[in-house]
Formats: C-alpha cells, sequence, structure tokens
C-alpha cells in the first residue's frame, strides 16, 4: 500500500485525520492494520508491543485501544493512588473530614459527668457537693444545659470555682443560668478570668472597680467567698466551707472561721493553692480547684508546657485530702477541646462509720 494507504493502530492520529471519522472508513482501516500485522510489515507488530517506538516518519507511537465499531477509545486515565497503593477516592476526604469534626465536637460540646465518693469523718447522712468550674460562657451543650444537668443531681451544695466568662456583656446571661439551679447553698470563688476581659483577640486587666462590680452581681446567685469561709450543718454534720481568692498571687490567705468542722470542702481557682496548704499543714477533706481546662488540647497524654505536670482529676495527698482539679467547662483561646473534654464534679461524702 501507499504511505497514505498505511494505517496503524498505534498512530490513532493519523488515522482520524486520513478517514474523516468516517466509520466504513475505520473498519477498512482496522482490516488494514491486521493484515499488516500478519504480514509482519508494522515495526511495533515486528518488535513488540511492550516497548514505545516509532512509526512512519518517526513520530511516537502511542498504544491505544481500538473498536471497530466507534474507532479508537481513549484509554482510562489513572487515578492517584496512596502510598501504600490504596486509590484515594476524594469522597473518603469528605468522609474523613466530616469524622474529624463530628469528632471535635463532642468533645467539646458534650458534658460529662465525674463522679466521686470520699469516706470522711462523722456520723449522719450522705453530703453531695457539686463542683462547676472555668465555664467561660459557656452554659449550653450538646446534651442539655447546665442547670438541667445539675438539677438533675439534686446537689446539697454547688461550688463554682472561678472564670465565669471571657467577655463581660456574657455575665447577665451566665448568672441567669446559674441562678436556675435549685440548691440553696451556692458559693463562688473568683479567678484570673474575674479580674480580666478579652479585648479584640488579647485581654486586658479589669479595673478594680470592674472587679468589684462583677462580684456584686455575682452575691445575689452565689455567696463569694474571697479568703474566708462558714460552716453549715449538713447530714447531721458540721462542714466547713472556705473559699480562697488566687486570683492574683500572693492573695491567698487561710483564715478559718472559730467554729469546729468535722468535714472540710477547700475551694480555690488555681492548683496552686496547693503550696500554701502544705506550706502551712492546712487539713482538709476535699479541695475543688480548676484553672488548667486539663490542657484543654491533650493529645495521647501531652499538652501544654506550663499545665502537664498537673494531674487531671482527683488524687489523694499524704494527709488522706483529696485534692482535684476540674476540666472545667468553657474554652479559652481556640474554640476546642480534644482529649479533654467538659465536666460537672459531682463528690459524694460518706461518714466513715
Amino acid at each position: 500500500m501507499g504511505r497514505r494507504g498505511v494505517v496503524c493502530q498505534h498512530h490513532p492520529q493519523r488515522r482520524r485525520r486520513r478517514t474523516g471519522g468516517d466509520v466504513q472508513g475505520l473498519r477498512r482501516a482496522h482490516q488494514a492494520v491486521a493484515a499488516l500485522a500478519r504480514a509482519g510489515q508494522c515495526p511495533e507488530h515486528r518488535r513488540g508491543a511492550g516497548r514505545r517506538r516509532t512509526c512512519g516518519g518517526g513520530r511516537r507511537l502511542a498504544r491505544r485501544p481500538f473498536s471497530r465499531s466507534a474507532g479508537p477509545v481513549r484509554g482510562r486515565r489513572r487515578r492517584r493512588t496512596a502510598p501504600g497503593g490504596a486509590a484515594l477516592n476524594p469522597k473518603w476526604w469528605w468522609l474523613g473530614l466530616g469524622a474529624l469534626g463530628g469528632w471535635l465536637a463532642l468533645e467539646t460540646h458534650w458534658l460529662r459527668l465525674t463522679r466521686l465518693s470520699l469516706s470522711v469523718a462523722g456520723t449522719g447522712g450522705r453530703v453531695r457537693v457539686v463542683q462547676l468550674s472555668d465555664v467561660h460562657g459557656r452554659t449550653r451543650f450538646l446534651n442539655g444545659c447546665l442547670a438541667r444537668k445539675v438539677n438533675a443531681l439534686n446537689p446539697d451544695v454547688v461550688c463554682v470555682t472561678g472564670d465565669l466568662v471571657n467577655r463581660r456583656a456574657d455575665l447577665p446571661r451566665v448568672l441567669a443560668e446559674l441562678g436556675r439551679i435549685r440548691c440553696s447553698r451556692k458559693y463562688f470563688v473568683p479567678g484570673n478570668w474575674e479580674r480580666e476581659t478579652q479585648q479584640g483577640l488579647g485581654k486586658r486587666l479589669t479595673t478594680p472597680e470592674e472587679t468589684a462590680a462583677t462580684l456584686r452581681a455575682v452575691s445575689p446567685v452565689a455567696r463569694v467567698l474571697l479568703n474566708q469561709g462558714e460552716v453549715i450543718t449538713l447530714g447531721g454534720r458540721k462542714v466547713l466551707i472556705y473559699g480562697f481568692d488566687n486570683s492574683l498571687e500572693d492573695l491567698a490567705a487561710y483564715r478559718p472561721p472559730g467554729e469546729a468542722a468535722e468535714v472540710r470542702v477547700l475551694l480555690a481557682h488555681s492548683p496552686l493553692i496547693i503550696g500554701l496548704l502544705r506550706r502551712e499543714q492546712v487539713p482538709f477533706d476535699l479541695l475543688l480547684t480548676g484553672d488548667t481546662h486539663g490542657g484543654q488540647l491533650r493529645v495521647l497524654g501531652f499538652t501544654r508546657r506550663d499545665v502537664q505536670h498537673w494531674h487531671v482529676g482527683a488524687k489523694t495527698e499524704a494527709g488522706g485530702g483529696v485534692f482535684v482539679i476540674s476540666r472545667g467547662l468553657g474554652t479559652v483561646k481556640v474554640p476546642l477541646r480534644l482529649g479533654s473534654p467538659p465536666e460537672i464534679v459531682c463528690a459524694d461524702l460518706w461518714p466513715a462509720g
């Protein structure tokens, strides 16, 4: 055959140009290719289809399948693969991102309940103490609002250990939620965010007047304890509730009331208070603190360097008292939690007898 008659299946561009896309022409071209292949006159068939060769005028041969009815068929596009060889389907990327988002939502917005049971001196019935810490304006969760969760526990005492809000404008809403808690004995100790407020992307110290106004606003909802306490009767026993003000350094002091108590419950915002208690050998049955958020973002047990050394949850001291550092409820800086979900601490004090 002449130059115009030579058609090769490895050179589809030339075939399409010379047949003009005519179906009958493509069939005749295919028959010609088959004849050349049988005669061994096609260089590609003669040298082996496994290697890329030139055909005709030295052009590169493209190996593509050929259809009798519709001419050359474009090969399927090669799929991207992961390092292990598995195909990467965009659908799985979206599913993975959705699963990660759902997990972070549960870690941040699903409120947990941590229960403790302690044996204390004296006789009588059970005393239930509920701790709320580091609210930071968060009172609604995926599994219910804060007041409803606390009311379901029917507490004898509710202790709020500081950091109610990040922005002062949120304070009325948070106090309204705390006011819906059905408990006649509610106590509050200030945290560092009672002396600070968010401003833009940063924060600033509040003035003494602003801090005093915040504490006055809290007073109708809960009794504010600033290095002071009171002895109350619960379950037939005298219980001391004492609150430290360690919202700033060197403010904390221990000045207990003169009345003796069988059970001692101490409140403070920062766990640094344990240094003063150990130094002055202050006895206690239960110490409730917060501030660290459990690290807020904790991966494989590791978190921020400044809180890494603190334990999370309850720890028994050498004197027998239980030292609690709550993970708290809200967030700061990053509105996410990971490995440190929000919690309510519920401690039941049972008489040892």
